[in-house]
């Protein structure tokens, strides 16, 4: 098993919808990654699809982000919470 090259276990929409909701916030990877208590380097492998949030991560995504996991994992249109009606 190499650690090197990991193959993707996460879907390619939380990947890239996680980067636009996070550069929609204009946050980096790095004060995400400090809100959330994780390094900038797992935020970087969630935005490549290599690793997936843990069920707490779920929520504090949801709080610092406003967009719920469905919209994340691109079951649902991007639609950030201050936003809805």
């Amino acid at each position: 098993m190499s650690f090197r090259n990991p193959k993707p276990v996460a879907s390619a929409h939380l990947g890239a919808n996680l980067r636009r909701a996070r550069q929609a916030c204009h946050k980096t990877q790095t004060a995400l990654a400090e809100e959330l208590g994780v390094s900038q380097q797992t935020v970087s492998y969630w935005e490549c699809g290599l690793r997936r949030p843990d069920n707490r991560t779920w929520v504090l995504l949801r709080q610092c982000l406003g967009y719920t996991r469905a919209e994340l994992e691109g079951a649902a249109p991007l639609t950030p919470l201050d936003s809805r009606v």
